[in-house]
């Protein structure tokens, strides 16, 4: 009857919840416990905000901006201590944990007991007992080394488990550590894991967004949801309610960065109950399956096995009607048994996995489990994601075209060209500890730019003090621009699609910086290299 009532009364959890039936079973108990030291009114009230919470969940991207404090229970001057506290003990803490730790003595455990091993151990144990039956005949050797098979095998098993859950444990490091916060009036900084629904986050270029939010104030924010979709290119966010609920234009999802802008949102989930959390839950609680080589290997095993037994126990039933000693039937039919039991396929089949994993992980891949090798093998089509996957996520300036001189600018020339993109676009250089480190943020067009005028020996810092003014790029008119002051004179610099520039082309810098009329042979030059690029 409490299990039903439960399910009854947070439908929403029971359909989302991803945590197992033991986690389950925990939460009830503390919620049970908290409920016996509350009173029945308060008891009321928080159901209440709970099961209001959950429906709102799947909704928030369609509230308008004035109705998400209410929703949210939440206000523009932040939560106070106490209500922080409260919730902090309900939801808990702002972190992805696993939901079951790693156990190494228990993987360990399973490389050295599953089916062909314990074969292995039983064929060397009656390896053993031939050798005291019938001393000299070196059986003992024999189950030496299929001891030391089914210890090679585990070991290599249990290592690239253990590489494998040590890498899933780096998922956590993709959550900032310090946040911004307005809570009770004031701006604090806390640590992400304080965070809980309800908080009033603010945000700026630069920041790892540490949970879900939606969004109740933007200045030009642009973020990069590269870390949950797979997509290098940042989405420009508002706060006005749009999209469905992965696509919307007002949410903020954890373990994203913002590249320019500045916002204001409320937390509207935490931990293993934002989108990122729910990614690393299911990558941690799939269940492994058999691979089908293994499956075949296994009943090849059973098979092998029971032929081996058949025939020692019937070698065994003909030796003692034919008269033999019964140690001599024993031992004949141990080595019968030994002899049909197929020692070398496990280790053979190990290694060879093994030195397939390695290959792969020369080529930055990461085997979770060595029967991932031999799937791989039987695979014909693979859909993957590209950014990040096939590509590093990050853009580079592979040609600089110059359709009035034809060839491309190269020394001072080519530096001038960069300073000019670079005065027209939102890079800024990444300062690590208080010094810079030599790489940008920013846009990641931009961010290439700026990298290739670094490579091509321009000082970033004297384009950077040179830009008077910066306009945002501009979705309707496909450009961004920028005001210099170059040579004693304000230079109006603008970088964006070549179709929205074309028409605005009125003279166009050649060879020296001499400046001429822009006539239709450049201009064919110039879309014919759009054309090619």
């Amino acid at each position: 009857m409490g299990a039903r009532n439960h399910h009854r009364g947070h439908p929403a959890q029971v359909a989302t919840d991803p945590v197992g039936s033991l986690a389950a079973a925990s939460r009830r108990r503390r919620a049970a416990r908290r409920s016996a030291r509350i009173g029945p009114a308060r008891r009321a009230v928080r159901c209440r905000r709970l099961s209001r919470r959950r429906r709102v969940r799947g909704q928030i991207h369609d509230i308008p901006v004035a109705q998400v404090f209410d929703v949210l229970h939440s206000r523009p001057e932040g939560l106070n201590a106490a209500e922080v506290a409260e919730r902090l003990r309900e939801v808990g803490p702002n972190a992805i944990e696993m939901r079951r730790r790693y156990q190494w003595l228990g993987s360990l455990s399973r490389q050295f007991t599953n089916f062909f091993a314990i074969l292995l151990y039983i064929a060397a144990a009656l390896c053993f007992v031939a050798d005291r039956l019938q001393p000299g005949e070196s059986m003992n050797v024999l189950g030496f080394a299929l001891f030391g098979v089914a210890a090679l095998n585990g070991v290599f098993g249990f290592i690239q488990e253990y590489r494998a859950e040590r890498a899933m444990e780096e998922l956590r490091k993709l959550l900032p550590q310090r946040v911004t916060v307005v809570r009770a009036g004031r701006e604090d900084i806390v640590a992400a894991e304080r965070l809980v629904p309800g908080d009033v986050i603010r945000v700026a270029e630069g920041d790892r967004i540490s949970a879900d939010a939606r969004l109740i104030e933007t200045q030009d924010l642009v973020v990069n949801n590269a870390p949950l979709t797979g997509e290098s290119r940042p989405v420009r966010l508002t706060a006005a309610p749009r999209g469905a609920h992965d696509e919307s234009a007002n949410l903020l999802f954890a373990g994203c960065t913002v590249r320019q802008g500045r916002g204001t949102a409320v937390i509207y989930a935490t931990g293993h109950r934002t989108e990122f959390g729910k990614i690393a839950t299911l990558a941690h609680d799939v269940r492994r399956k058999a691979s089908p080589l293994e499956r075949e290997i296994a009943q090849m095993v059973r098979v092998l096995t029971a032929i081996a037994v058949v025939t020692g126990v019937a070698f065994f039933v003909y030796g003692v009607f034919a008269g033999r000693s019964l140690w001599a039937n024993l031992v004949f039919m141990m080595g019968i048994i030994v002899a049909n039991v197929p020692e070398g396929l496990l280790p053979t089949f190990t290694l060879s996995l093994a030195m397939g994993s390695l290959r792969m992980a020369r080529r930055n891949v990461l085997v979770k489990g060595l029967n991932a090798v031999e799937a791989l093998g039987a695979v014909q089509v693979v859909c993957t994601d590209k950014t990040g996957t096939l590509t590093q996520n990050r853009m580079s300036v592979a040609r600089l075209a110059d359709p009035v001189a034809g060839a491309e600018p190269t020394g001072a020339a080519r530096v001038e060209a960069l300073a000019l993109a670079l005065a027209a676009s939102d890079a800024h250089r990444v300062a690590r500890g208080g010094a810079a480190d030599g790489g940008f943020s920013g846009d990641p067009l931009d961010a290439a730019v700026a990298e290739a005028h670094a490579a091509a020996g321009g000082a970033f810092e004297s384009v950077d003090r040179a830009v008077v003014r910066r306009f945002s790029f501009d979705v309707r008119h496909r450009r961004s621009a920028g005001i210099a002051k170059r040579d004693g004179a304000h230079v109006y610099c603008v970088k964006g699609a070549w179709e929205s520039l074309r028409p605005l082309i009125a003279a166009v810098a050649a060879p020296g910086g001499a400046v001429a009329a822009a006539d239709a042979a450049a201009l064919a030059r110039a879309d014919a290299i759009v054309r090619a690029l």
